[in-house]
């Protein structure tokens, strides 16, 4: 359902006080405790949204609003109603009734601009300036919600719940998840968030009185951990969050831990920190600075030595006028030194995304595809190829499909090529399956399929983190696009631009 994984959408509350997006600049306010619906709302909302969404999909517009109007009546004082009749709107394009209703969540506190900026559904408002300002003010109730967290969180000096045993504490606490992620995609993220730091608190409390005859039990060590681990890595503007790691980095450091605990801790402040304005944000560099104080003391030998290489790679990228080219060659002898090293793969696949590979290129194949032949970028020389990493399960690639057949089939006799890379499992899709689905399709080209999902060779090579990622190369062999550059209305631009090479 598209409402409860994709988007997150927040509770109302009261008005936030918009200020300026730089994390230098917030007025802290106080955030209202989570309101939990009952189960018989939360299996009526989920119900109305996936009936809504197919009207769409089917192009039944009026039916789909209709459906939509229902959702508030069980959810009272959620934004959900407004987010999904805002995506109906736009999608039957109707641009003016979805802008003001995308208008009336971001004056009531709604704070995820990324979800506003990702979602397919706005596609057709992005450049609407009054849909930038939206997101705008969507950022800036953010940014005023977590200057709350700056301090840290609180701590419970004696667990409020007891447990007998690890796996009694565990059970609850998956319990306890399952309901905020059932809830949380009606709270605003900062609620959320909240919420998630104080049943991150009472496990830890609990999980201090169960261990304390353990003497490897290192308390603050996994509070730096697991409160770090509810925090999105591949976005920035964290602005409050930032502060919160460095809080709890700090005061763990002055405990002297050991070398790879304290190597860790280090690592995490370095990238929260890092993370801290937004990628154009004129203050960046002042956050890459004192990120790099923080990864300068990771120290070789810990097992995020490469990863904080690798970081501090991002935010040069990152910074106004890089020497882009000169750090291509910095980039790429890390790559080859630190060969396979998984905290390498996940910085630059989250800071850098599809830019890894254009920094990186040329990246060869060198993997069989489903005939058994070996894929190299020499068997396209002169063509233009389009790698296409996707998945059967996957709804944005299934969404996609179309317009790639469509095309595929217009620039084929003209020298377009495609290769597809398929993330499906093994144990859910076999060969033959693949094979006739991909035949169902239309899919009549060149494709990878080794079963090994997320740890096929190529994920890491190419530093894809999500799917569909996409990356077109010219007939010259250079990169000419990636990203958003090769899906929905760009990717026939792209397509026409390379050949015209």
């Amino acid at each position: 359902m598209k409402s409860s994984v994709r988007l997150q959408v927040l509770m109302l509350s009261v008005l936030l006080f918009v200020g300026l997006i730089s994390c230098s600049t917030t007025q802290k306010v106080e955030l209202e405790p989570p309101f939990f619906y009952s189960d018989e709302a939360l299996t009526r909302v989920q119900e109305l949204s996936s009936l809504g969404y197919g009207l769409a999909e089917n192009g039944d517009f009026d039916s789909a609003i209709a459906v939509f109007q229902q959702i508030g009546e069980y959810i009272p004082g959620s934004m959900l109603a407004e987010y999904d009749l805002a995506c109906v709107h736009a999608r039957s394009g109707d641009k003016e009734t979805a802008l003001g209703l995308l208008e009336q969540m971001a004056a009531g506190g709604y704070d995820r601009p990324d979800r506003l900026q990702d979602d397919p559904d706005f596609e057709s408002l992005r450049q609407e300036p009054r849909f930038a300002a939206v997101v705008e003010q969507s950022q800036a109730n953010f940014v005023n919600a977590s200057a709350c967290f700056a301090g840290g969180r609180p701590e419970y000096n004696e667990a409020p719940d007891k447990f007998t045993t690890e796996e009694e504490l565990n059970e609850w606490v998956s319990q306890q998840k399952d309901k905020l992620r059932q809830q949380g995609y009606l709270w605003k993220s900062a609620v959320y968030l909240n919420a998630a730091f104080d049943l991150t608190a009472r496990e830890l409390a609990a999980l201090r009185e169960l261990k304390a005859d353990d003497p490897d039990f290192d308390y603050g060590y996994e509070r730096i951990r697991k409160m770090s681990r509810l925090l999105d890595w591949a976005s920035p503007g964290w602005c409050g969050l930032s502060d919160m790691v460095q809080h709890e980095v700090d005061r763990y450091l002055a405990s002297s831990p050991s070398e790879d605990k304290a190597g860790e801790a280090c690592y995490r402040a370095g990238t929260a920190l890092s993370l801290r304005y937004l990628d154009d944000d004129p203050n960046r560099v002042k956050g890459y600075s004192d990120g790099q104080e923080y990864f300068n003391r990771v120290t070789e030998g810990c097992e995020y030595h490469g990863g904080a290489k690798a970081q501090m790679i991002a935010n040069k990228i990152k910074s106004p006028d890089a020497d882009e080219e000169a750090i291509k060659t910095e980039l790429k002898s890390l790559v080859e030194t630190f060969a396979g090293d998984l905290s390498v793969y996940r910085a630059l696949s989250r800071r850098l995304k599809h830019n890894a590979a254009r920094c990186l290129w040329p990246i060869e194949l060198g993997q069989s595809d489903v005939d058994g032949k070996i894929v190299s970028l020499a068997d396209y020389d002169g063509k233009v190829l389009l790698i296409d990493f996707w998945a059967s399960w996957c709804p944005p690639c299934r969404r996609e499909l179309p317009n790639l057949v469509e095309v595929y089939n217009e620039f084929h006799p003209s020298g377009f090529e495609v290769l597809s890379i398929s993330l499906d499992y093994a144990d859910r899709l076999s060969s033959e399956d693949h094979k006739a689905w991909i035949e169902e399709n239309g899919m009549d080209w060149r494709h990878i399929y080794d079963g090994q999902d997320w740890s096929t060779p190529l994920v890491r090579k190419y530093f894809v983190r999500s799917i569909p990622s996409a990356f077109l190369i010219g007939p010259d062999g250079s990169m000419v696009a990636c990203g958003e550059g090769c899906i929905g209305e760009n990717l026939k631009t792209s397509v026409e631009k390379a050949l015209a090479m």
